[in-house]
C-alpha cells in the first residue's frame, strides 16, 4: 500500500459530523447564556480591562514565556534528563517552601518533622511508580515536540483561539459577579445551568485544542510535506459534535461538584453545624471528584482517538480504551509520568509568576481591587502556559495510538523512536 492510499484510508478518510445534537444544544446554550450575561452584568459596571494591571501582566508574561522557551528547548534536545531532573528536584523545592511557610506563620515545631516525612514518602512512591516510564515517555515526547515546533504557526493559531475563548468566559464571570448576583442566586435552576454552561465552554475549548493538536501531529507524521492548518482545522470542525458531548458529560459532574462544595463553604461561613449534612456533603464531594477524574482520564484517551479516526464520542471512548489496554504500559503510564512532570513545571511557573509580581509590585496598603487585578493579570499568562503544555500531552497520546495501529505508515525519521518506546516493558 503506497503512502497516499494509506493516508486516504486513515487520517484523511471521509469524515462524518457525529453527535450533532450535542453541538446544537451547546450552540443554543452558549448563545442564550452569553446574551443573558451581557444584558445582566453587575450594576457596578466593572470593565474587564479595568481590573487588569499592565505591569503585573508583563512580569508574569516574562516568566511564562521564559519557561516556555526553556521547557520546549529541553524537551527537544535532552528530554529524558530534563524530565528526571524535574521529578527529582521538585519535591525538594516544595519541601523548602512548606517549611518556610510554616516558619513564617509560627506553626507547631513538630510539623517540621511530620511534613518532611509525609512528603518524602509521597516522593518515594512517585519515583518508584513513574521513574522507569520516563525513558520511553521522553522518546515519544521528543517526537511530539519536534512536530509542534515544525508546525509552530499552526499550533499557535489553535492556542490563541482557545485562549481567547477562555479569556472571554473569564470576562463574563467577572462582570456577572456570580456569587453576589441576586438574580442568579435567587433562581436555583438558572444558577445551575449558568454554571454548567461555563464549565461546558471551558471543557469544549480544551477538548477542541486536544483534537486540533492531535490532528496536526497525525497529518505531519504521515505526510510532512502536505500537512497544513486547513486540514487540521477541518478534522477538528468535523469533531465538534463529539467534543460538545464529551464536554457536556464532564461538565455536568463538575457543576454538581462545584455546587456541593459551594454549599459546604456556605454552611461553614454561616456556622450551620449539622454533622449528618456535613458528612453527606463531604462524601458526595469525594464521589463526584473521583468521577470527574475518571471522566477526565477517559477523555484524555478519547479525543486523540477522535482526531485520528473521526468516530462518535461513545464509539471512540470504547475503542480508545481497548487500544490503550492492549498496548504496553508505556501509553498510559508514560503519559501519566509526563503529565505529572509538566504539572510540576506549571506549578513552578505559577510560583515564580506570583513571586515576581509580589516582589516588584506588592504593597500592603493596596486595596482589594488592585490585588484582584494582580491575580487576574498574573493568572492569564499561567493559563496560557498550561494550554501550551497540552500540545505536548495531546501529541503524545496521538503518537502512541498511531504507532500502535499503523507504525509502517509513519515517516522513517520518527518511526524508530516511537517503536523503541512502545517496545519497552
Amino acid at each position: 500500500m503506497n503512502s497516499s492510499t494509506a493516508n486516504s484510508q486513515y487520517i484523511r478518510k471521509s469524515r462524518k459530523f457525529h453527535d450533532a445534537w450535542a453541538f446544537v444544544l451547546y450552540a443554543i446554550s452558549v448563545i442564550g447564556f452569553s446574551t443573558f450575561s451581557i444584558l445582566n452584568m453587575n450594576k457596578t459596571n466593572v470593565v474587564f480591562t479595568e481590573i487588569l494591571d499592565l505591569q503585573a501582566g508583563l512580569y508574569s508574561s516574562g516568566v511564562v514565556f521564559g519557561f516556555l522557551f526553556f521547557t520546549f528547548t529541553c524537551l527537544r534536545f535532552f528530554p529524558e534528563v530534563f524530565l528526571k531532573l524535574i521529578l527529582l528536584c521538585y519535591p525538594i523545592g516544595a519541601l523548602l517552601l512548606v517549611v518556610a511557610i510554616l516558619k513564617i506563620n509560627n506553626w507547631v515545631p513538630s510539623l517540621y518533622l511530620i511534613l518532611p516525612v509525609i512528603l518524602f514518602l509521597l516522593w518515594a512512591y512517585v519515583i518508584y511508580r513513574y521513574w522507569k516510564w520516563l525513558r520511553p515517555a521522553a522518546k515519544i515526547t521528543k517526537v511530539a515536540v519536534k512536530i509542534i515546533l515544525k508546525n509552530l504557526f499552526t499550533a499557535l493559531f489553535g492556542l490563541v483561539l482557545v485562549f481567547s475563548v477562555i479569556v472571554f468566559q473569564m470576562f463574563l464571570i467577572i462582570n456577572m459577579d456570580i456569587k453576589n448576583n441576586e438574580y442568579l442566586s435567587s433562581n436555583t435552576v438558572l444558577y445551575f445551568f449558568f454554571i454548567l454552561n461555563l464549565f461546558w465552554t471551558f471543557s469544549n475549548a480544551v477538548y477542541f485544542f486536544k483534537v486540533y493538536i492531535t490532528s496536526v501531529a497525525a497529518h505531519h507524521i504521515f505526510d510532512e510535506a502536505n500537512s497544513s492548518l486547513s486540514k487540521a482545522l477541518k478534522v477538528t470542525l468535523f469533531s465538534l459534535g463529539s467534543i460538545c458531548l464529551g464536554g457536556l458529560v464532564i461538565s455536568i459532574v463538575s457543576t454538581i461538584r462545584f455546587i456541593i462544595n459551594e454549599k459546604r463553604d456556605r454552611n461553614r461561613e454561616e456556622r450551620r453545624n449539622n454533622l449528618l449534612v456535613d458528612i453527606l456533603l463531604c462524601i458526595a464531594a469525594v464521589i463526584f471528584s473521583l468521577l470527574e477524574d475518571i471522566l477526565e482520564f477517559a477523555n484524555t484517551l478519547t479525543f486523540p482517538y477522535i482526531a485520528i479516526h473521526g468516530d462518535s464520542y461513545s464509539k471512540s471512548m470504547h475503542s480508545a480504551f481497548e487500544l490503550a489496554t492492549a498496548l504496553s504500559p508505556v501509553g498510559i503510564l508514560g503519559h501519566s509520568a509526563l503529565s505529572l512532570v509538566l504539572n510540576m513545571i506549571a506549578g513552578v511557573v505559577g510560583f515564580f509568576s506570583g513571586f515576581s509580581i509580589y516582589y516588584y509590585l506588592f504593597d500592603p496598603k493596596m486595596n482589594s481591587y488592585v490585588l484582584k487585578a494582580y491575580v487576574y493579570s498574573g493568572g492569564l499568562p499561567v493559563i496560557f502556559f498550561m494550554l501550551a503544555m497540552t500540545t505536548i500531552t495531546s501529541g503524545f497520546i496521538g503518537l502512541v495510538f498511531i504507532a500502535a495501529e499503523n507504525s509502517e505508515m509513519i515517516d522513517n525519521k520518527y518511526r524508530n523512536d516511537l517503536e523503541s518506546a512502545l517496545s519497552e516493558k
